[in-house]
């Protein structure tokens, strides 16, 4: 549904925000199916990190386990890169900056480049499943493993492991300040701008839609995050977190196009008139703008 309002929607505020709504689906997408085909939870040790799964890649080997979970972990990182950079041009836009197009290129050549620098470090993390294994076996006699493909990190004190670390400490604490650093600094000009173009109720509906799409992740990843680090590096257990903290990625990543259907006015609107309509027409979207990009001027005293 989200991919046919993309691609419909005439509003030219929304076209230009196009292509970063395809990128952040397009993430999540890849996060739901990985995450769904991996079904991972944490369980400590203490000189790795083991996580047991028991998706469908667990009928093939624990390597497609292994690399499954990696996608998973580095399409999250890449959803909220993407978050990001969509407030960020947001921004641009609503102070007249030219010459979007090449800050585009730069802005998904970030966003793709950062998560495939995290796979790729990735490679230079020990991951001996031989010793993962016995080290699972002998710390926790009193686990079934029957029904799991155990993968995981054999030494989570080394170089790589630390960097892999803080690529996902920053994906989850600093995105969201960075992020309402930005919506700060927009809200700041629509409220003291006079709109020549676009309405400033629409605006505001997408940055507050843009808000919660960070906060919801934060919300989900930091127990997530805050767990894995408490297990890694001070041995914790919890066999209560080890179950729940899995589904938290999948709610993100399931209720953000909700979302994102939800605060763009223009998608929100058609959803109902689709809902509403019982001889069910050709549905067409309300265009509430003209076919120029939205300009702000400021007001000084």
């Amino acid at each position: 549904m989200l991919l046919y309002l993309i691609f419909k929607s005439p509003s030219p505020t929304l076209r230009e925000m196009r292509m970063y709504l395809l990128n952040t689906l397009f993430l999540q997408i890849l996060a739901t199916c990985t995450a769904s085909a991996a079904q991972c939870r944490i369980v400590p040790n203490k000189n790795s990190v083991s996580f047991l799964c028991s998706g469908p890649c667990m009928y093939i080997n624990d390597k497609v386990c292994f690399h499954v979970f990696n996608v998973y972990q580095a399409s999250s990182i890449g959803c909220a890169t993407s978050l990001i950079l969509a407030f960020y041009y947001r921004y641009r836009i609503l102070i007249n900056i030219h010459k979007l197009k090449s800050t585009k290129i730069l802005h998904f050549i970030i966003c793709y480049g950062v998560p495939i620098s995290y796979m790729l470090i990735q490679q230079f993390t020990p991951s001996d499943s031989e010793k993962v294994n016995l080290e699972i076996r002998k710390l926790h006699p009193d686990y079934n493993f029957d029904n799991y493909t155990i993968i995981g990190f054999s030494d989570v004190y080394t170089f790589p492991s630390i960097i892999i670390t803080g690529f996902m400490l920053f994906g989850v604490y600093i995105t969201p300040m960075i992020a309402f650093f930005y919506r700060r600094k927009i809200l700041r000009i629509l409220s003291s701008a006079d709109a020549r173009v676009v309405r400033i109720e629409q605006s505001k509906s997408i940055i507050l839609g843009l808000t919660i799409q960070t906060v919801l992740p934060a919300i989900c990843y930091i127990p997530v995050m805050s767990f894995y680090t408490y297990v890694t590096y001070f041995n914790g257990s919890s066999i209560f977190l080890e179950y729940i903290l899995s589904p938290l990625g999948l709610i993100y990543t399931m209720a953000d196009p909700i979302l994102t259907m939800y605060f763009v006015l223009p998608y929100r609107r058609t959803v109902i008139r689709l809902l509403m309509s019982k001889s069910k027409p050709s549905v067409t979207f309300q265009s509430e703008m003209s076919t120029n990009v939205p300009v702000f001027t400021r007001r000084y005293n």
